[in-house]
This record gives C-alpha cells, sequence and structure tokens, in this order.
C-alpha cells in the first residue's frame, strides 16, 4: 500500500488545501483539509486533474499515470508518471471553497470515479472494469507535526517570519564579517554630514540580503518571489510616477517653507559636471534606501504578517474580508515600527516621528492599489534625493556631503522643522494627505490580497 501526503509521491509540489473527491456514480463529496490520499495499488491512480489556488479559476494541472487514457484537449502537453501537465484551456473550478480549493478528478483502475460527464469513458482504449475491481480510496490524517507547521497555504506564518528573521540575520552578520575581516567596508566615524559611499553600503549591501533572504524563503514556501512586491506589469510605469510624484510633492513642502519665511536658500554649491556627478550618485544612494526601507517593511514581512493574520481574522469572524482586515492590521503594526525605527536619527522630532509613520501607511495604501512596491520605492527615493541632495535640508535630522543647495530653517521648529528638516514641520502633514489623495485618483484598485492566495 501507497501512501501520497503533503507534497509527497504523485501529489508532489502540490499545496495542502480542500480535498474533494466522490465515487463513479458521483456519491457526496468527502471534504477534508488535507492532501492525504492512500491507494491499495501505486498503479492505480491513472489521472488527477487539480485546480491550484492562486492562479485563478478555471487553470488546472494534471498528473497522470501510463495505466488510464489522459484525454485529448487543446493545449495539453502529454507527459506520463508523476509529472504535471497544464490544461491551457482550463474548466470550471468546482471546489466549494475558492481560497482553499484544491480539486481531484480520480480515475482508478482505469475508471473515472468522480467525472459526471464520463469523459473518459469516451476515449480510445477505455475499459469498464469490474466493479470489484475498483481501488479503495482512505484519506490519511495529517501528522501532529503537520498540524503544529503547516496550514492550507503553506508553513505557518508565525514560523515563516522567525525563519526568515534568523535567516536575515545570518546573512548580515556574514557580510558584515567578512566586509570587516577584509576591509572592505568604509569606516563608521561619527561625521556631521553623511558621504556617498556610506549611504552606498548601508543601504545598498542590506537590500540585497533582504532579497537573498526572502528569495531563499519563497523556495523553502514554494512561492515565486514576485509575490513580495518587486513585480508587476506596470512596474516601471509606477516606479517613474512615484519619482515624479516624490520630487513635486516634496519641492511644494519646501515652497510653502520658503514663502512662508520658514526657510532661507544661502547660497548654490555645485556647478556643472560636478553637480550632475553628484546628482547621479544620490540619486543611486537613494533608490537603494528606498529599496531596502520599502522591501524590509513592506516585502516579505508584510505579506506573511497579513497571510497569518487573515487566517486569525478568518477563523474568528468567518469574513470575506479577512485578507483585506489582516493587509491593513499588518500595515497599521508595520508603520508604527517604521515610524519609531526613525528616532534613533540625530534631530528627529515628534512630528517627524509621526510623518515617517504616517508615510508608512501611504506607500502600504500604494502597494494594496497597485500590487507591487515600485510606485512606493519611486516615490521614497525621489523624495529623499530632493531634500537631502537638491534642497540641501536635513533628512530626519541627518544631512548629507556634496549636495546642490545651502539651506537653513528659520522660524519655529514646529513650523519650520527645525533640525529635523522639512519632515518635521506640522505644514507635512497636508501634503500627505494629498499625497494620500493622488494615490487614490491616479492608481487603478489593485488585486494584492489574491497574491496571498496559495501557488
Amino acid at each position: 500500500m501507497t501512501t501520497f501526503f503533503g507534497g509527497e509521491g504523485i501529489l508532489r509540489g502540490l499545496k495542502p488545501g480542500l480535498l474533494r473527491v466522490c465515487n463513479h456514480q458521483c456519491s457526496p463529496f468527502i471534504n477534508t483539509r488535507s492532501i492525504g490520499v492512500t491507494f491499495d495499488n501505486l498503479n492505480a491512480p491513472a489521472l488527477l486533474s487539480v485546480d491550484v489556488p492562486g492562479k485563478g479559476s478555471g487553470s488546472p494541472k494534471w498528473v497522470g499515470t501510463s495505466n488510464c487514457p489522459i484525454p485529448d484537449k487543446p493545449g495539453l502537453t502529454k507527459r506520463r508518471g508523476a509529472q504535471f501537465l497544464r490544461n491551457e484551456v482550463g474548466y470550471k473550478n468546482h471546489a466549494t471553497s475558492p481560497s482553499l480549493s484544491t480539486y481531484l478528478p480520480l480515475c482508478l483502475g482505469r475508471h473515472s470515479l468522480n467525472d459526471p460527464t464520463n469523459f473518459y469513458a469516451s476515449q480510445p482504449g477505455y475499459v469498464q472494469p469490474e466493479s470489484s475491481a475498483a481501488a479503495q480510496l482512505v484519506l490519511a490524517k495529517p501528522s501532529l507535526v503537520s498540524k503544529i507547521f503547516i496550514v492550507p497555504d503553506g508553513l505557518r506564518a508565525g514560523w515563516s517570519l522567525l525563519l526568515f528573521i534568523f535567516v536575515l540575520s545570518v546573512l548580515l552578520k556574514g557580510v558584515a564579517f567578512v566586509g570587516h575581516k577584509a576591509h572592505l567596508l568604509p569606516q563608521t566615524a561619527p561625521v556631521s554630514e553623511l558621504p556617498p559611499s556610506l549611504g552606498l553600503f548601508a543601504e545598498g549591501l542590506p537590500f540585497l540580503m533582504t532579497f537573498l533572504a526572502a528569495w531563499i524563503m519563497s523556495k523553502i514556501e514554494k512561492r515565486p518571489n514576485s509575490v513580495y512586491g518587486l513585480s508587476g506589469s506596470r512596474a516601471l510605469r509606477n516606479f517613474f510616477a512615484g519619482l515624479a510624484w516624490g520630487v513635486t510633492r516634496l519641492s511644494l513642502l519646501i515652497f510653502t517653507l520658503w514663502k512662508a519665511g520658514l526657510l532661507v536658500e544661502d547660497n548654490r554649491l555645485l556647478y556643472g559636471a560636478e553637480a550632475l556627478r553628484y546628482a547621479i550618485i544620490w540619486l543611486l544612494v537613494f533608490l537603494m534606501v528606498g529599496c531596502f526601507e520599502e522591501y524590509l517593511t513592506r516585502g516579505y514581512v508584510l505579506f506573511t504578517l497579513t497571510r497569518g493574520l487573515a487566517g486569525v481574522y478568518s477563523w474568528l469572524f468567518k469574513t470575506p474580508h479577512a485578507k483585506a482586515l489582516g493587509f491593513w492590521t499588518a500595515a497599521l503594526c508595520l508603520s508604527l515600527l517604521f515610524g519609531l525605527g526613525h528616532k534613533q536619527n540625530p534631530g528627529e522630532s515628534p512630528i517627524g516621528l509621526l510623518a515617517a509613520g504616517l508615510v508608512g501607511l501611504v506607500f502600504s495604501l500604494s502597494l494594496w492599489r497597485t500590487g507591487s512596491l515600485w510606485w512606493a520605492i519611486g516615490f521614497h527615493a525621489a523624495w529623499d534625493w530632493a531634500q537631502s541632495f537638491f534642497y540641501g535640508v536635513a533628512d530626519s535630522g541627518l544631512m548629507v556631503q556634496h549636495h546642490f543647495l545651502a539651506t537653513h530653517a528659520h522660524g519655529s521648529p514646529l513650523m519650520s522643522g527645525g533640525s529635523t528638516g522639512p519632515e518635521g514641520s506640522v505644514f507635512v502633514l497636508p501634503i500627505l494627505a494629498l499625497v494620500t489623495c493622488i494615490l487614490v485618483v491616479t492608481l487603478p484598485r489593485g488585486n494584492y490580497g489574491n497574491r496571498l492566495s496559495p501557488n
């Protein structure tokens, strides 16, 4: 007797989900949360059709053995053994729960057990078996270990987050160790203004390690890495739109402070080729800042935390809005942490911390509507670039070297931002409200929630 359970044997590659089977007379369905099927003969299963959650209704996969005819349909690639055959034509999803659905028409002993249309009986070479030859189907119970670690959409979110944190910590410590031993990292002695090299290393390397950690987790969880935000058919369009809105909204804030007498322009510091060179260098640095901070706080971590909270909401309230509730609960928590993370910056103020937390929610809104992080990355990079390099003002209390203009705040820190920079001024709050309106008007409704379905 051969047992297939949770992705083993002929069911390799499938995710645990809702199993639905019936006999050749289509008797009442047997439902279970596991994919555990036991056959009394390894050669008995002949054809399994799987409607994979997360791929959309009507895109099943087929698994077959050599003992049963595989239907000839347009777009069906035939392979024998425990191989997946994708049917590009598709059919109606018969599962009762789209979010936990896995539909398995089983053909045992050359006989279709749950195909009410009896499709296979019309195929050449089909032989009607004796009733005594029908194989026995038994549903295997998941083990205790499986219940602790596995849910219908894969590894439990809590374990995934712990594993991700562990992997990322190992990678970051490894890079730091090698960098210091090989004297590759720049000196980190306190400076009044940050040099470009320090910014590039301090943001670029952590981003690469975060991306690598998410990629490793995608392989462990058998998900495409694209679900964590760095994908989308409109990635470039959203990125450049974010760049444009970031520069213009920051310029609007600077103009407001300047007209109110709260910001004074001193002089211009860079000219010609030198100005262009540092403009490009700092743009690359702040692109790494945007990629790292967005991918760390709104990439894998937000996806996984949303997945876990959505399951909790679904279990507690049986609500169809579990994904949305899970997403915004996770976004609120991570935005709060994102804001508090700026507390260590010199010269930071309460308004600056509030603005950092609110902009985290704004970026979460862009992710929810577009399904990707590219608008937020573009906006984040352009805002910081215009603030730190072009206008030469403090960014969360930090100044950079080789900036284009020299300016200084004037008047009350609550109004001007003081040493925090424009982000510490109360005028940043209506600017963020305006950005939110721009997001709602210019960005279409996305389908980020669909990414949470099992793949």
